[in-house]
């Protein structure tokens, strides 16, 4: 990772929070404590929703890709279909024929 001048701030303010947070503190909280611990928590947030914000644009980048892919399935799904549709009716008529012939024969061998 490329160290820019926010991650320096994003790692120092970690290091400040978990220095308030050292659960060795025997000393009782002032107010301002509490408000540098809250203002540092706060940013810790933000850069956490920063983060999220970017992972969001990547999907939404993403989405139009999916859409295009669901497009193509359902276009295969049609014409398969299609296809099924017309080779059912070729063999539903190839047999029926088949039939007709086999009972034309048969009749003609009885009589």
């Amino acid at each position: 990772m490329v160290s820019t001048a926010g991650t320096n701030e994003v790692n120092r303010l970690e290091h400040l929070v978990n220095d308030d947070l050292d659960p060795k503190w025997n000393d009782p909280a002032t107010r301002g404590d509490l408000r540098l611990l809250a203002i540092r928590i706060d940013t810790k947030f933000d850069a956490l929703e920063s983060r999220f914000d970017k992972i969001d644009t990547r999907f939404d980048a993403l989405e139009p890709r999916f859409d295009k892919i669901d497009t193509k399935f359902d276009k295969m799904h049609t014409d398969l279909e299609r296809a099924m549709f017309r080779g059912g009716r070729i063999l539903f008529g190839a047999t029926a024929t088949v039939n007709l012939g086999m009972l034309a024969i048969f009749a003609t061998l009885i009589k």
